[in-house]
């Protein structure tokens, strides 16, 4: 594992957006017509009940841009304070250049702001906050903004139920600062790239480019279509992946910050199953499942890397906005890859989320 800590990093401002169409599992209730109880514990047990998704040609470098300038007009920003604009998806615009650099461009960045991108999923804000910390504690910068967003409906086969019900659409911007006073985070990261095939998508890159065989679409045993060049997920195995890693991993970054479950305000899990969550709070020494907010999933899917800052906005913009609270947070997922933090906060700025006001 790779553990790092923190004393003068604090995260200020979080914008989250969120676009306009909703699907709803009973509008795909046909998926699931020999088998109702199918649909039914996907809405119980999953905690799954309507998705937000993109349409037309919106990408995720165009929802970071929204919750960028959302977050720069509500906090009225001086981009010129700003030292690094840092993106994390796995979906950029082109292969080259960063999309960073094109949404500096956009974002009207000064010229003395540097711009990179980090090509991460599931894990990925929890990578994108350490990498930022980092940068910030050593004197590099002063203040940076953190991108992260993802559009995973276009890249899943609607006739894949493995993965269609669970993945929304959205992005986030987090604003950290150097702090004077003392405001201690803690991390603990780690990845296993020997799983990395178990969520993919095999086709559209280097190794193997697109074609029209990787757009021959397939149907597995239990009749989830897809082609080579979609999101593939394998459930069984991930679950597995995160029952073994996800607790341990909390436990490791509570042990390392020195702090117990009770110390903690609210514990931030990746939205990726509300079953999921509470076992795996519970088996990291979690009783109060109060502490564990699992709605955003049931309003808006698996946001993928802006899952976690997507629960700041949805489920605790009126904590954070008024209280100091200190949060334990974790993501995992691609990779397989997995990180936890203990952060503190005061009193930032956490509006609910935004409707994405540049749909096409």
């Amino acid at each position: 594992m790779t553990a790092s800590s923190f004393s003068h990093v604090k995260i200020t401002g979080v914008a989250t957006v969120v676009p306009p169409k909703k699907i709803s599992l009973d509008d795909e209730a046909f998926f699931y017509a020999d088998a109702p109880e199918k649909l039914a514990k996907l809405k119980t047990a999953v905690g799954l009940n309507t998705r937000c998704v993109v349409e037309g040609d919106t990408t995720p470098a165009d929802l970071c841009e929204d919750a960028a300038k959302r977050l720069i007009s509500g906090m009225n920003v001086d981009l010129t304070t700003i030292d690094a604009l840092i993106c994390v998806l796995d979906n950029p615009d082109y292969k080259i250049p960063p999309t960073s650099c094109v949404l500096h461009g956009k974002l009207d960045m000064p010229t003395t702001c540097m711009a990179f991108d980090v090509n991460h999923g599931c894990a990925g804000y929890i990578y994108g906050l350490s990498i930022a910390s980092a940068m910030i504690e050593s004197g590099m910068c002063k203040r940076i903004l953190l991108l992260a967003g993802d559009t995973k409906s276009k890249t899943i086969n609607i006739k894949d139920r493995v993965s269609a019900p669970i993945f929304g659409d959205g992005a986030a911007a987090t604003l950290l600062e150097y702090s004077e006073r003392e405001s201690p985070s803690f991390f603990v990261i780690g990845a296993n790239g020997k799983l990395h095939q178990n969520i993919m998508i095999p086709a559209g890159g280097a190794r193997m480019p697109c074609s029209d065989k990787t757009r021959e679409e397939q149907t597995d045993e239990f009749g989830n279509t897809r082609s080579l060049e979609n999101f593939t997920m394998n459930g069984r195995a991930v679950f597995d992946f995160t029952m073994n890693t996800v607790p341990k991993n909390l436990k490791e970054v509570l042990t390392y910050a020195d702090i117990s479950p009770d110390m903690i305000d609210y514990v931030v899990l990746h939205q990726a199953n509300k079953s999921i969550l509470t076992n795996v709070a519970m088996r990291a020494g979690f009783r109060d499942l109060s502490k564990v907010p699992t709605g955003t999933l049931n309003k808006y899917g698996n946001l993928s890397v802006a899952s976690v800052p997507s629960v700041f906005s949805d489920q605790l913009s009126g904590q954070l906005s008024t209280q100091k609270l200190r949060l334990l947070i974790s993501g995992f997922g691609v990779g397989l890859s997995w990180g936890a933090a203990v952060i503190n906060t005061d009193r930032i700025y956490c509006p609910e989320p935004f409707v994405y006001r540049g749909e096409k």
